[in-house]
């Protein structure tokens, strides 16, 4: 029932495109809701650390925060191939079951990366390093492959 919910929700934020805009110097600026924030933390060595968003129009924005090959935000629009690839995933994960906590606390060195999912009326987010159930691990990997694929980042 909450997975029907949260896909409902998430089409009719797609559908709907809430968007609220507002004006500054005679320019008009469009901000959508958000679908994710992946924000990492930094190790004892090298890690990147950077914040991305996913927006309910698919604009994927990062900002390199340190160790990132680059330093300005960058932002593109997800393929439509993307688009129904990260529905499908985000459709797998049910969000009432996430667990506030996926840390591995034996592992020193590994950032950490807080995931966070937004419903049209709710968020939830998790932090993790190691295990996390396959749905969430698969959204992961996927949204890691675009960023690496647009900015160069080695994780």
């Amino acid at each position: 029932m909450v997975r029907f919910t949260v896909n409902i929700i998430f089409i009719a934020t797609l559908l709907i495109s809430s968007c609220s805009s507002s004006k500054k110097n005679g320019t008009s600026t469009t901000v959508n809701p958000l679908i994710l924030k992946v924000r990492t933390t930094a190790c004892y060595g090298m890690c990147p650390v950077y914040e991305a968003t996913i927006s309910s129009n698919y604009i994927i924005r990062i900002k390199p925060k340190k160790f990132c090959s680059f330093d300005t935000i960058i932002q593109r629009h997800l393929y439509k191939n993307e688009q129904e690839e990260l529905s499908k995933l985000l459709s797998a994960i049910q969000l009432d079951t996430i667990k506030e906590s996926y840390i591995d606390t034996l592992l020193m060195d590994a950032p950490t990366i807080y995931y966070t999912f937004y419903s049209k009326t709710d968020s939830v987010t998790t932090m993790m390093n190691t295990s996390t159930p396959e749905p969430i691990h698969n959204h992961y990997l996927f949204v890691n492959d675009i960023f690496k694929q647009m900015s160069k980042i080695k994780r």
